[in-house]
């Protein structure tokens, strides 16, 4: 890798970012949703999620999708809210994670292939830099892959799971 190429590389892996601040459904273990106003826990801070991707991809026509995890490694009960990371922009929910709970996100990543090569550019990211919603600290998950370098493209998403 030239010392040029360093910026491009972490600006296609900073495309995520936007993108996990996404709207998060929680495990089984989350605390179970009821109709009245549910209390919320207090936000997650900074230390209490470790973020990590499960890299068991699932294909579809055109690209992979991965889960991006959020997990609760502390002893308290703690809350993400964010923005789904879509075109419509809609309000994230709020969502409760217990002690050693995890809350997931889909990540797709479509191939590099798809784009004309001019519109794409494509490089190799060495991986992800997350941060979870409302979190002001990143989590660096080493996972390189193709993507396009160019902000025109949208080669990056993050989706909710229900």
């Amino acid at each position: 890798m030239s010392p040029s190429s360093a910026p491009i590389r972490l600006a296609a892996a900073l495309l995520v970012v936007a993108g996990t601040t996404a709207a998060l459904a929680a495990t089984g273990l989350a605390a179970p949703h009821h109709a009245t106003t549910p209390r919320v826990a207090p936000a997650c801070v900074n230390g209490q999620i470790v973020s990590w991707l499960n890299t068991a991809g699932n294909g579809y026509a055109g690209g992979v999708g991965y889960e991006l995890q959020f997990t609760n490694v502390s002893t308290h009960t703690c809350s993400l809210t964010g923005l789904a990371a879509t075109r419509s922009g809609s309000a994230g929910h709020a969502v409760t994670i217990r002690p050693g709970a995890t809350a997931r996100a889909a990540v797709l990543i479509t191939a590099t292939g798809n784009f004309p090569l001019p519109t794409c550019r494509p490089v190799t990211a060495d991986g992800l830099r997350v941060y979870a919603p409302g979190q002001t600290a990143s989590d660096v998950i080493p996972f390189p892959f193709s993507v396009c370098s160019s902000h025109h493209t949208g080669s990056l998403a993050v989706q909710t799971t229900t």
